[in-house]
């Protein structure tokens, strides 16, 4: 699934993807998938709980010790839900990241 994917390999990805629910190997946590960020990948940036800017692959790597084998993957979404976590806003959190190995 790399961001040149044409539009009828996305078209068929989402079909597969969308609405699955996966359990990740390395933290053994089901998730819905809720979209693909076609245009994120693993060496995107965001920034940490204390505000120091990480990479996607960067934090994986450093909390769970797994390195990204293709880090130009699109990044699937996860939202999550209104009881789950709320933002100091009040608004529900999404959830993106790299969810194979």
């Amino acid at each position: 699934m790399r961001q040149s994917m044409s539009r009828g390999g996305r078209s068929s990805a989402e079909r597969v993807l969308m609405g699955a629910i996966i359990m990740t190997r390395y933290n053994n946590k089901t998730y819905k998938i809720d979209d693909i960020a076609w245009e994120e990948s693993a060496s995107g940036h965001f920034s940490g709980r204390d505000g120091r800017r990480v990479t996607y692959a960067e934090y994986y790597q450093n909390k769970y010790g797994l390195r990204i084998k293709d880090p130009k993957q699109p990044l699937l979404v996860s939202r999550l839900k209104d009881y789950q976590r709320r933002n100091p806003q009040g608004e529900a959190e999404v959830r993106k990241g790299y969810f194979s190995s």
